[in-house]
């Protein structure tokens, strides 16, 4: 079948996040721009529970099991931080001055909605192998050992243009220690089930469909970064 899925998986995610890169917004961060940022993945993070518990539920048993324990660790605590992930967007909408009734209440900007219904839609009405390729290319698409990708950089920027502490950040780092572990987790899964062409194409339809989602909310977002200079 020559190249295995996954290789397939990580050209297309690297591709991806090589396009992505050239795209992204790179002036400085304002408290204004901040607080559409944060809110923003916080809802991001939201909509990631719901698809992974729409693809559990269509899937068969060891994929629940294996979703269960990925999902333990963003809803309950993750051992590498000790936290669940969702808490660590609170904190940092909190550390750019948001309060906690305007983090509850943010609204999804148009494109990102748009992204999140996307991805509601794979993951309640596509194939099971289909809608787990598509919550999962999203954390390979960020996965430092498939892609290039300094977190750190990232956090300084936040450190450095906000005034807030590289703690109020942990979001950023405790993402990037996890993804790296969740990518790889479903590997297995989609080598025992690419059984030919037909379940080859629902796990590369899924990706690349994820991340034209994703696509459309990085877009959104840099289009927002840019109406606020």
């Amino acid at each position: 079948m020559g190249r295995n899925i996954i290789e397939q998986l990580n050209d297309i995610a690297r591709a991806f996040a090589l396009e992505q890169k050239k795209r992204e917004f790179s002036g400085k961060l304002t408290p204004a721009r901040a607080r559409v940022l944060a809110p923003q993945w916080a809802l991001f993070n939201r909509n990631r529970r719901d698809c992974w518990g729409a693809v559990q539920c269509a899937a068969p048993l060891e994929v629940k099991r294996a979703a269960w324990r990925h999902e333990s660790e963003e809803l309950i605590a993750d051992p590498r931080c000790g936290s669940d992930h969702y808490s660590l967007h609170v904190r940092r909408c909190l550390a750019v001055g948001l309060t906690l009734e305007e983090v509850e209440n943010a609204h999804p900007l148009p494109g990102c909605r748009a992204a999140f219904y996307g991805w509601l839609d794979i993951a309640r009405t596509r194939p099971w192998l289909q809608a787990l390729s598509a919550s999962s290319v999203l954390e390979r698409a960020v996965d430092r050992s498939v892609v290039p990708r300094d977190v750190q950089q990232e956090v300084t920027k936040w450190v450095k243009d906000l005034g807030v502490t590289a703690k109020d950040m942990e979001v950023l780092t405790a993402n990037d220690n996890a993804d790296e572990d969740h990518s790889g987790m479903f590997e297995e899964i989609f080598l025992t089930h690419t059984a030919g062409p037909e379940s080859e194409k629902l796990i590369l339809d899924g990706a690349r469909g994820s991340l034209d989602m994703m696509g459309t909310l990085y877009a959104s977002l840099n289009q927002a970064m840019v109406e606020l200079e």
